[in-house]
């Protein structure tokens, strides 16, 4: 499935560049469509053991979700929305609902732990190769940071041969140094990326139950804020990272305005909550459907006006993750995700208090991570071909440990039974 997914991207990126000339920004819509379209062409293999079987709650609390997935496709198709938008989004859901389905109507594992890693492996290499090839061949800007970076953290901090740590290295330094046109190294990555890699950290941390490990790690954000207030505006200035340079200047004051990357995700907000307020407040409720597009064209920033499919006036994509959940699923749609990661969240920690093993750990730092990156980059989360099947691994692991512990009101009665048999 990783392996077929990443090849599709890949192949999408040539197919882009050789045939058409959509690249960058506006060849990613295309590039999810393919890559979501292979995913279902992966799982079509696994139809025959389709059962329809359910792990736990969590697999049922996702299939709730698509049920509100189909109101909002019919609120969409009533609101006469983006077809082409809804169809995408529909499919989005569609393949992850699918890819539950079949992970729960499977009772083991199928491959050895040490091949699930070299898989791993070659799949990275292949996102390095993609990520190499948007810089020297002026393909379509369409690397998996997410998946990347899960790899990265899960290499570096899972339970792992040393070899695999290392790689992890490679990969983290991959994700996170690039060059210059005249061959120099520059810092590369944005907000979402480091975010994530620090969620992903920490999930990693309590996978492995190194709970100490979360108070050097909880001192990170705050020796980050004490550097950048006190760093010198000439070097912050010289930092090769537009993103990191935005939020070193945001930190010290510098106004928003000045700022125009930043400013375009509180302005997406802005036309959000007008497009609601002139529904109504039923709108506010149950959201204004799929295929939902707000007008950008008066936008400052110039990367809006080419990535959108159907135009800078009906932009689809909506950056920030609650305000995107608000507009197409409304106050009930981000209740219902909201309870969905909360769970997500006991299982972890409910895990954390005994061995994990790596299948669940993946699964854990994916899921973090991509919560994370998409919390300023929803569209990641949206069309991620992964998230039903890893949401499998992780309430399989759930529930076969609570399987596996007993409970302590049953302990307590078997050991009175045993004491009164020897009476």
């Amino acid at each position: 499935m990783l392996l077929s997914v990443t090849l599709s991207g890949l192949a999408a990126n040539v197919v882009l560049t050789v045939g058409t000339s959509i690249k960058g920004f506006a060849a990613i819509p295309y590039v999810n469509l393919s890559t979501t379209f292979a995913a279902i062409l992966v799982q079509a293999y696994y139809f025959r053991r389709l059962s329809g079987n359910l792990h736990g709650p969590l697999g049922f609390v996702y299939v709730l979700n698509f049920a509100f997935v189909i109101l909002a496709l019919i609120i969409g198709l009533l609101y006469e929305n983006s077809l082409i938008h809804i169809l995408a989004w529909t499919c989005y859901f569609l393949i992850n609902v699918v890819s539950l389905l079949i992970q729960g109507s499977m009772n083991r594992y199928e491959v050895s732990e040490r091949h699930f890693l070299n898989v791993l492996c070659i799949v990275s290499l292949l996102i390095v190769a993609g990520k190499l090839s948007t810089k020297f061949l002026d393909m379509s800007a369409s690397v998996d940071n997410v998946m990347l970076l899960t790899m990265a953290v899960f290499f570096l901090a899972a339970s792992v041969p040393l070899s695999y740590r290392l790689f992890g290295i490679l990969l983290l330094v991959s994700s996170l140094v690039g060059f210059t046109s005249e061959g120099n190294f520059r810092l590369e990555g944005n907000r979402a990326g480091f975010l994530a890699i620090y969620v992903g950290l920490t999930v990693a941390a309590l996978c492995r139950g190194k709970h100490l490990r979360l108070v050097p790690l909880a001192l990170i954000p705050v020796v980050f804020y004490i550097a950048a207030l006190s760093l010198d505006r000439s070097v912050v200035n010289g930092i090769s990272s537009r993103n990191i340079r935005e939020a070193i200047l945001l930190i010290q004051g510098d106004d928003i305005s000045h700022h125009v990357a930043t400013l375009q995700r509180f302005y997406e907000v802005d036309k959000v909550l007008e497009d609601l307020d002139d529904q109504g407040d039923p709108s506010y409720i149950f959201g204004l459907g799929l295929g939902r597009t707000i007008n950008m064209s008066s936008s400052l920033d110039e990367s809006v006006q080419g990535a959108s499919i159907t135009g800078a006036d009906k932009v689809n994509n909506i950056h920030f993750l609650l305000f995107a959940l608000l507009h197409k699923f409304g106050v009930v749609g981000i209740m219902a995700h909201a309870f969905m990661w909360a769970m997500v969240a006991r299982y972890l920690f409910h895990l954390s208090l005994h061995r994990m093993g790596r299948f669940p750990t993946f699964g854990f730092i994916y899921l973090f991570v991509c919560i994370t990156y998409s919390s300023s980059a929803s569209i990641t989360y949206f069309s991620s071909p992964y998230i039903g099947i890893l949401f499998s691994v992780v309430e399989f692991s759930f529930v076969r440990s609570r399987r596996a512990a007993p409970s302590p009101f049953r302990s307590m009665a078997t050991s009175r039974f045993l004491a009164r048999g020897q009476n």
